[in-house]
């Protein structure tokens, strides 16, 4: 057990790790009259420079503001940074947060989870399967669910304007694989559950037969 515990914490830290590649999706140079590659990841977003979610976020929402004429936004530009880019990096910086914290609540319950898997009290392996659990499950969904906020966020700004829609690259893939590791000690973490449980009503129906006797 202590091998799959070991597994599932290397793992555990893989997925962590996996966020920060900078290359989770991209777009290529010239797309949309963009001419640089531009990656992002669930902390920032690099092209021309690098910027954290919040920065950027920020930043358009100003630009926006100093394009209003008379307390308006009346142009074009103007509703292009102000009601799009503003509002759909608002989106994806909200997205970026529910994944970051999915991804830390996620590895910090895995690792709880297998502390508790390491115990000889039946109980406390029951509990921990079930952290544990609750850890891969929030790991499995921060990704998808980061990337379906900056689908949400790019399709507001475009109704404004044209920006392009990252694809996927290797570093989401890096990060799929390892989040797909952790399932197989998972798996050995429920067996070892059912093991554990099995054997403890065993010592009681033991226990119950010497009475009886």
């Amino acid at each position: 057990m202590l091998q799959c515990a070991t597994a599932g914490l290397i793992f555990s830290a893989a997925v962590f790790t996996g966020c920060l590649t900078m290359d989770w999706v991209s777009t290529a140079p010239g797309v949309e009259h963009y001419p640089h590659h531009r990656y992002w990841n669930m902390f920032r977003i690099k092209g021309k420079k690098e910027q954290t979610y919040s920065q950027i976020y920020k930043d358009m929402c100003l630009r926006g503001q100093a394009k209003f004429v008379a307390g308006m936004c009346i142009s074009p530009l103007c509703k292009y940074y102000f009601y799009g880019k503003c509002k759909g990096y608002e989106i994806i910086f909200y997205g970026s947060l529910i994944g970051i914290l999915c991804t830390v609540l996620g590895v910090t319950l895995q690792c709880v989870g297998t502390s508790c898997l390491c115990s000889s009290n039946s109980r406390s392996v029951s509990m921990g399967f079930l952290i544990g659990l609750l850890g891969v499950v929030l790991n499995i969904v921060a990704g998808p669910l980061f990337l379906m906020m900056v689908k949400s966020g790019i399709d507001y700004i475009n109704v404004y304007g044209i920006y392009p829609f990252p694809a996927p690259d290797m570093g989401f893939i890096a990060w799929l694989v390892a989040v797909m590791a952790v399932v197989p000690s998972a798996i050995c973490a429920c067996c070892y559950n059912t093991a554990v449980q099995w054997e403890a009503k065993e010592a009681e129906s033991d226990e119950g037969s010497e009475e009886s006797d």
